[in-house]
């Protein structure tokens, strides 16, 4: 196969916006996310534009990598944040600037010994709230040896709590902390008491009340917050006195936002039931905590709530059959779509987790969502999306592949219809036997779409037939969708839908029922394993950062405290054989597929111990396979180098 445009090494060229903001003043600014060969990293920008202007301007042009800002309530300002050195991830501090949007100068607040998050305005503009990691006391039992000498070895690391790592940072030393800085003299001090965690896997934010008095946040603030970690509630806390008051009880809570005229707060909420994934939904209270009920439930994973301006209803995110959305419900709960086809990617691959948008006076921007081609940041009135941005402006000049097809068929297992989309070569000819990839998606309570993938593009590029299925257990279809999981567990029967889906595929045409190849990564490598051990119609696998055998990973993973119950009913000691009957490990014996396994040495989630195990049960049952090790990788996405560099691994893998 001769290899078309684009190449993985291209990925470096990609420009990506997210986190669209719109001021009071009607300006739009965004981060414009960008690849630097020289450091191997991706920085963002930070760039501002008009509604119905071209120019376009980017703010603080010597910064080198911006990662958040705010607007200020009157929209002549913003504060952002930025590294002191942006290639130093252990040493650098990081500065909160304040900047003018009409000369552009740009004054520091303050500089932090730690990235700040979640940074809001408050109403009158003089002080602004944000979330920052604190490192805790050391944990230790005993009087150590003070050191003689910096080459003394670290102290031990005492654990006496369930929770005590995570992805991302390995061992838990720090904890999220409230701060409150004033904007003009800086000097941020913190809200004593105040820590962010719970609420499993949904987001946090900020938010002030409209008259400034207070900052909502959600929290589990409970003496026995150890012991239920899905769980969060709602508070408002008075950032001077620190004075906390609880909003919510029972359900978890998250993402507060205040309605402009002070009356009302929505939020998202979710039952804390002993299911891995519990659906969110809206839910509206008086800004006292009164008349707190639920405003909307409509069977679908809902996200991101902001009001309307003139206080008459909110906006939310959703899936729906695989496709990105914004919707509007009022406060009797009516609901509508306002606008489709949105939620472009922040990286390479699908976005699976919701849609950044911000709310105008008249407008919604968002970013574009288009299967073939890079998102932009795009406007929308009455519901008619237009692209504001013109960025990878070569990907129209070039040989990309373009053919995007949704397909609909029915799984064998048992009638239901499942959705999916196939990425054609761009000189795909159905009369001529093309390889085909299949690439199953994570969660698994998540969903692909009709969206860009940078690599699906390469690898049809080079030569590959591109199928991505949204199985069941797939968010976006409702919760009948995905009791699967609830009432079988994960692993189960999702893979009979994707060998259903691979026939209706080979039924269009076009493919070589010899050259047939899956992959995918997290709980999509563990579907992956699963599959090829009941299965013996692909030619390779790739099996990327998999749970592999159930009794090990429920001990070992940073969610064990939190969701361990909620994957299977019963521990492995109370009931092993069950554990057992999920585990991809129990089918090793039936894999003829050649594999090569993929971990990454820094992942907490589906530690590399999981992965290992696979590769070296497939070798003693004679597998073709190979490991690879991903070093300082977690369970996200590795630097631009590594990724390319797994990508070319990949394609070698699946074209000997």
């Amino acid at each position: 196969m001769s290899p078309t445009h684009p190449l993985p090494e291209e990925l470096f060229d990609l420009e990506l916006p997210t986190a669209p903001a719109v001021s009071r003043s009607g300006h739009i600014a965004y981060l414009r996310h960008r690849g630097n060969r020289e450091e191997d990293r991706v920085f963002g920008e930070l760039w501002v534009l008009q509604p119905d202007s071209r120019e376009h301007l980017r703010l603080a042009p010597s910064e080198l990598d911006i990662r958040s800002f705010a607007w200020s309530p009157d929209g002549r300002e913003m504060v952002y944040v930025a590294k002191s050195n942006p290639v130093d991830d252990t040493n650098a501090e990081f500065r909160l600037m304040r900047l003018e949007l009409a000369s552009g100068a740009a004054l520091r607040i303050c500089a932090l010994p730690a990235e700040p998050r979640l940074s809001t305005w408050s109403p009158d503009g003089r002080w602004l709230a944000f979330v920052m990691p604190v490192r805790l006391p050391a944990p230790t039992r005993i009087r150590g040896l003070p050191p003689v000498s910096r080459q003394w070895a670290p102290a031990a690391h005492y654990v006496d709590r369930r929770f005590y790592r995570s992805e991302g940072h390995g061992l838990i030393e720090h904890s999220d902390q409230l701060f409150v800085a004033e904007v003009a003299t800086g000097g941020p001090w913190q809200a004593p008491g105040i820590e962010l965690r719970g609420g499993g896997l949904l987001p946090a934010t900020l938010a002030w009340r409209p008259d400034g008095s207070e900052i909502l946040f959600t929290s589990n603030l409970d003496a026995n917050w150890q012991e239920h970690q899905g769980h969060s509630d709602m508070y408002a806390v008075e950032p001077r006195s620190s004075r906390l008051t609880r909003l919510t009880h029972g359900h978890v809570a998250a993402c507060p936002a205040a309605s402009p005229d002070g009356q009302w707060i929505a939020y998202m909420s979710s039952e804390d039931r002993l299911r891995f994934h519990n659906q969110p939904h809206l839910r509206l209270m008086r800004s006292d905590g009164s008349e707190d009920r639920l405003l909307l439930d409509m069977d679908r994973d809902l996200f991101a709530p902001a009001w309307d301006p003139q206080s008459r209803g909110v906006y939310f995110s959703y899936f729906d059959a695989g496709v990105d959305k914004i919707g509007f419900v009022d406060l009797e709960g009516r609901s509508r779509e306002a606008l489709a086809h949105v939620g472009g990617t922040a990286g390479p691959n699908v976005n699976i987790f919701g849609t950044d948008y911000a709310v105008g006076s008249d407008f919604l921007v968002t970013t574009t969502s288009m299967p073939d081609r890079p998102p932009q940041i795009g406007i929308a009135r009455d519901g008619e999306l237009r692209a504001l941005t013109a960025l990878n402006p070569d990907w129209d000049e070039r040989p990309h592949p373009r053919q995007v097809r949704e397909i609909r068929y029915r799984s064998e297992l048992d009638g239901e219809a499942i959705q999916g989309w196939i990425v054609y070569p761009p000189d795909f000819d159905p009369s001529r036997p093309h390889p085909l990839i299949v690439e199953i998606h994570g969660g698994p309570n998540a969903a692909y779409g009709p969206k860009f993938s940078f690599w699906f593009q390469c690898w049809a590029a080079a030569g590959f037939v591109v199928f991505y299925p949204n199985y069941r257990g797939s968010t976006s279809y409702g919760r009948a969708f995905m009791r699967i999981l609830d009432e079988d567990g994960h692993p189960s029967r999702e893979h009979e839908d994707i060998l259903s889906g691979v026939r209706a595929v080979e039924a269009l045409g076009g493919i070589d029922a010899t050259r047939l190849y899956i992959l995918g990564t997290s709980a999509g490598g563990t579907l992956t394993a699963w599959t090829i051990g009941h299965s013996e119609r692909f030619r390779a696998a790739v099996v990327l950062h998999p749970i592999i055998n159930y009794t090990s990973l429920m001990l070992t993973w940073d969610l064990s405290s939190l969701y361990s119950r909620r994957w299977l009913p019963r521990t492995p000691w109370e009931d092993p054989a069950a554990a057992w009957a999920h585990s991809p490990l129990s089918r090793v014996g039936h894999v003829r597929t050649r594999t090569l396994v993929v971990v990454g040495d820094h992942d907490q989630r589906t530690p590399p111990g999981e992965g290992e195990q696979y590769y070296n049960a497939l070798r003693q049952c004679g597998v073709d396979s190979a490991l690879l090790i991903r070093r300082g990788v977690g369970h996200a996405r590795g630097r631009p180098s590594q990724e390319i560099e797994l990508n070319q691994y990949i394609l070698d893998w699946f074209s000997r």
